[in-house]
């Protein structure tokens, strides 16, 4: 599967580079003829196997022009009247402030658009959930610093964001939307921007250090508007950003916790169900992010596989998560939090095992304290590893200290994900709200004080980074040789005399 979702992801991007304008049921027709050949050869053969990746080149291609056609046509400076609902909370730009607002009437019903509403009284009012009427002129989506290799309107685009308009204050007013002309599934994710808002609401009043609450908001809930921009700074130098836009290590965190909670060998397959609705819930409710679609996937398919009793492979399952996602939404592959996602769990997959074997296992493993933490080096090291080129490609920046940062986030996010699983229930429901909300504060300050003492540390970041596409190929080429490189020396120290001695001792010393 991880090669048949590489097959796809090259059809994507060419149906894309190439500006490919083929019937899209004459492609469909060649993938399908594709897999029917990879169906009918014999298995695991040269034919086989290419007919089924060709076929995949050709799915991708198919599933790119499906979404390409689907986008409306953005006509310049034409006004239109339209309806929708505020999706995110306003940031304030100088004198504007900026929302993602999803069209819920009009001619772009079922997109979104980033909007740019004067600075008054009644915008400063905006939240998640509230609806809009509003008259204006919708512009297309243009990439703001040319010269860096974040595209914004890449971005946009693979958050379906089709236009940009700008709202006066006499240009929209308050409303209550109907959203019959959404989709279910536009229904149930504005249902859950109004279940956000409230949950922010209650956790609000709860907090009175401000930069403890945008922690515990962005972590728990996903809301990051509350983050302050010395706050994103800090974290950035340090390399913990990951922490602040939820992610699959978010996801694992709570899986395990309400794994320990529900899991029992009599009720294995109900506990496995019940984690998973909420798991997925979680997902929904913080806003359907690659990354955490990528962990949700992937702990599905291992939860039924261990109901199953089936054999768990894990870059099997990152193949279909990838598969899945890019099936759905094509153009989520030129999302920055798709790319890092998948690298930094491939750098896991591939490199963990090895590093974690390089100390003999019964050294490690006597003192459960010194595992905890060579398991967590290691997980860094090899994520590090999956997106430090993409982080030098996008952003400019190496951190320095992320192994120590990374120790630090890991036992912070641990404590901080599982106190919310008790503590958010608690607010939520007015049991001591204020005890759970001191907690979690607490938590939050601890972490942003360590690792704030980190990012002040000499040399803590590497700035104004340069690389193009074509160098940032060229690094995981060296990463991949370099890793295959030390795998061959490895082997040949590991079958040396000096290696034998060295493991003798240590099982001298263990027993």
């Amino acid at each position: 599967m991880a090669f048949v979702a590489v097959a796809v992801a090259l059809g994507i991007w060419a149906a894309d580079a190439f500006r490919l304008r083929l019937p899209l049921l004459a492609v469909v027709a060649i993938a399908l003829g594709l897999f029917a050949v990879g169906a009918m050869t014999s298995r695991k053969s040269l034919i086989s196997d290419a007919a089924v990746l060709f076929g995949a080149f050709f799915f991708g291609v198919a599933v790119c022009l499906s979404c390409l056609e689907r986008i409306p046509s953005v006509v310049l400076g034409e006004e239109e009247e339209w309806e929708g609902v505020v999706m995110s909370r306003p940031q304030q730009h100088g004198r504007v402030f900026m929302v993602d607002v999803m069209v819920a009437r009009g001619r772009l019903a079922g997109h979104s658009l980033r909007v740019s509403i004067y600075a008054d009284d009644r915008s400063r009012r905006l939240d998640e959930g509230f609806g809009i009427r509003c008259r204006s002129a919708v512009e297309p989506i243009e990439d703001f610093d040319p010269d860096r290799n974040f595209s914004f309107r890449r971005w946009a685009m693979s958050h379906d964001i089709v236009g940009r308009t700008f709202l006066y204050s006499t240009a929209w007013t308050t409303a209550n939307v109907r959203l019959t002309d959404l989709s279910r599934a536009e229904r149930i994710v504005v249902k859950s921007r109004l279940l956000r808002r409230k949950i922010g609401e209650k956790l609000h009043a709860q907090f009175s250090d401000a930069d403890a609450e945008g922690i515990v908001s962005a972590m728990v809930v996903g809301d990051k508007s509350g983050l302050t921009k010395e706050l994103r700074d800090m974290y950035s130098v340090v390399g913990a950003s990951h922490v602040l836009a939820l992610s699959g290590m978010h996801l694992g965190i709570i899986f395990c916790v309400l794994s320990y909670v529900f899991f029992r060998r009599r009720f294995r397959f109900f506990g496995s169900l019940a984690v998973l609705c909420v798991i997925w819930g979680y997902a929904l409710l913080t806003g359907l992010s690659p990354s955490i679609l990528r962990a949700a996937i992937m702990l599905t398919v291992y939860s039924f596989a261990d109901i199953l009793v089936r054999r768990h492979n894990v870059l099997n399952t990152l193949g279909i998560a990838a598969l899945a996602i890019l099936t759905v939404s094509p153009l989520s592959l030129w999302d920055v939090g798709f790319q890092m996602s998948f690298m930094s769990m491939l750098g896991i997959v591939v490199l963990y095992s090895p590093l974690y074997t390089l100390i003999p296992l019964k050294i490690v493993r006597r003192y459960w304290l010194v595992d905890m933490l060579w398991q967590i080096c290691c997980i860094s090291l090899s994520a590090q590893v999956g997106v430090a080129p993409l982080v030098a490609f996008y952003f400019c920046r190496f951190s320095c200290y992320f192994l120590l940062s990374s120790i630090v986030v890991s036992v912070m996010a641990f404590l901080i994900l599982s106190c919310s699983v008790v503590a958010l229930p608690m607010i939520l429901l007015g049991v001591f709200p204020g005890v759970a909300g001191s907690a979690l504060a607490l938590l939050a300050k601890v972490q942003n004080s360590l690792l704030g003492g980190i990012s002040s540390l000499p040399h803590a970041s590497i700035e104004n980074i340069r690389i193009n596409h074509v160098q940032l190929i060229l690094m995981y080429v060296v990463i991949a040789a370099l890793f295959a490189l030390a795998g061959r020396v490895l082997l040949i120290v590991k079958r040396s005399r000096v290696w034998q001695s060295i493991s003798h001792a240590a099982d001298d010393v263990t027993s």
